[in-house]
């Protein structure tokens, strides 16, 4: 009985943090961006990501609000910046991995802020439990496509450790294809990025001896790799029936941001305040702006 109260109380609070995201990129929208049309689109990645995910969630979501949100797919975040970049590309604001860019190289961009954490996964076929990084040596590995920021940051994380393209089988596939090749025992791991209530994860969890790799260093990564963050899985957040995760488990991840040209901008006024209210009022945005980029002030 309690496991079903939990999981409903769950379900209820994944709900109301996808329409408070919403509302969130409602107001930063049209109150910080007074000059953007009722129609916007926003560069997401490809079917099986967490920006693609995401992107329809918050598609939906705004549609309520009688704004029009057109979603540009891509491989990721890297391709958004380029696509932010171009005058001509008619994208008005992507997601973007926090580590992927800064206000240097991006200097006509603008963060409206953090919208949620997204872990890294690496999903894994075996009967036994992998504790160390290094035990990937030799095997087939999904890093996600090249130029893709997915794929930047699983080439430090598995290079940190000495496995890159001589001492592995490193394969370009990314979402909904890399887990079919795991399924279908083509692969032996997928690096991919999700936030935990992302359907994706749960259905990865339902692949016959998956497992989920933990990260007992996490604290080494987040201190030499500052863009990374730590993120803990409770045991059982995943599924409380089945018990999964078994044991809590640490994960590494990075913090998501939207992107936004400064061209699309008329006279950005002191409202950023309001959207720094409610974010930390939702407990699911923070540090608004600082990721090198200019803020809405």
């Amino acid at each position: 009985m309690w496991r079903k109260t939990m999981r409903q109380k769950v379900r209820r609070w994944h709900l109301f943090a996808a329409a408070a995201t919403a509302v969130f990129l409602y107001v930063c929208i049209f109150i910080l961006l007074p000059g953007v049309p009722r129609e916007v689109t926003l560069a997401t990645a490809f079917k099986g990501t967490g920006f693609y995910y995401f992107g329809h969630v918050y598609q939906d979501a705004l549609a309520k609000q009688k704004l029009h949100l057109n979603l540009r797919e891509s491989i990721g975040g890297v391709e958004n910046l380029r696509l932010l970049e171009d005058p001509s590309s008619g994208v008005q604001a992507g997601f973007v991995l926090g580590g992927v860019s800064n206000g240097k190289d991006t200097p006509d961009l603008y963060s409206l802020g953090t919208l949620y954490d997204v872990g890294f996964w690496i999903f894994y076929i075996s009967p036994k439990r992998i504790d160390s990084l290094t035990e990937f040596r030799g095997k087939r590995i999904a890093l996600g496509p090249k130029g893709s920021g997915i794929r930047i940051a699983g080439e430090k994380v598995f290079g940190s450790v000495g496995i890159n393209l001589d001492t592995a089988s490193i394969s370009d596939l990314g979402g909904d294809a890399a887990f079919d090749a795991l399924r279908k025992g083509l692969l032996d791991a997928v690096w991919t990025p999700f936030p935990p209530d992302a359907p994706m994860v749960k259905r990865a969890m339902k692949i016959p001896n998956v497992q989920i790799f933990g990260f007992n260093n996490a604290d080494a990564y987040t201190r030499l790799y500052p863009e990374f963050a730590k993120i803990v899985l409770p045991r059982g957040v995943l599924n409380l029936e089945t018990d999964k995760p078994s044991q809590d488990t640490t994960i590494l991840g990075a913090r998501v941001r939207v992107l936004v040209r400064k061209a699309v901008v008329f006279k950005p006024i002191n409202s950023a305040d309001m959207c720094a209210v409610g974010a930390d009022d939702f407990h699911m945005f923070s540090d608004l702006g600082q990721v090198g980029h200019s803020t809405l002030r």
